[in-house]
């Protein structure tokens, strides 16, 4: 017996040795011995320069493995996987209690049944997908009419705006001084002197103008403040 498990020992001791029967009655006794070198282990003095040859192949025999190499490894996949389909069927119809083929029908039928409820989703969503692109091309073509209509009232607008400056222009030119009546202009100015001085208080406001004073607009400004406050004053007084 410990000779039929000796094998198997000297898997995991380096060596077991049987000397003879008395050794069977005390048990095995073991050898020591060297274990597999390691690969930090530096080369043996006897295999230092040893250049290896390699073993002799046959050319025609290694020319046909590589040309049946594929052909071969791939019937042994095919066998392999035909194995595996097979004992996975049986152990599946074991489980279900339920043949393979039947289950397969179901699941055919089932599929079927799901292709036609998508077809019919697909065909609701259709209509409203086209129901909703038909409402926003009708929309993109309002909002373009009234961008176009929005421009065409801006440019009316700008055009109108263009004729008031050009009409107010012409009215402005009429008195324009040119080469023609400059001579009137002078003399008209000569007649005509203005003053352009004016008194001012403290506060920096402006408290008087001459009679013939160049700044028409001050002047008017002036003459109405004047007026709202000696009306005050009376409404005061009263």
């Amino acid at each position: 017996m410990i000779r039929s498990l000796c094998p198997h020992f000297s898997r995991v001791i380096p060596r077991i040795v049987v000397a003879d029967e008395s050794n069977f009655q005390s048990g095995c006794w073991y050898q020591s011995v060297r274990w597999r070198k390691r690969r930090t282990d530096p080369i043996a003095k006897s295999k230092i320069g040893r250049v290896r040859i390699s073993s002799p192949i046959d050319p025609a025999e290694y020319k046909f493995g590589l040309a049946k190499w594929d052909e071969y490894r791939i019937i042994l996949d095919s066998i392999r996987q035909h194995c595996v389909d097979e004992l996975t069927t049986k152990s599946k119809e074991t489980a279900a209690g339920v043949s393979l083929i039947e289950q397969q029908k179901k699941d055919d039928e089932e599929w079927q049944a799901l292709l036609a409820w998508n077809d019919q989703e697909n065909a609701q969503t259709r209509l409203i997908r086209e129901a909703r692109l038909k409402e926003e091309a009708k929309q993109a073509e309002e909002k373009k009419l009234q961008i176009l209509m929005e421009k065409e009232r801006q440019e009316a607008e700008w055009l109108q705006e263009l004729t008031e400056i050009v009409r107010k222009e012409k009215e402005a030119s009429k008195s324009y001084i040119t080469s023609e009546n400059l001579d009137e202009a002078i003399e008209a100015a000569m007649a005509n002197e203005k003053d352009y001085s004016f008194g001012i208080d403290k506060d920096g406001n402006v408290t008087s103008l001459p009679e013939n004073s160049a700044w028409t607009e001050l002047k008017r400004r002036l003459e109405s403040t004047t007026d709202e406050t000696d009306l005050e004053k009376q409404e005061g007084t009263v």
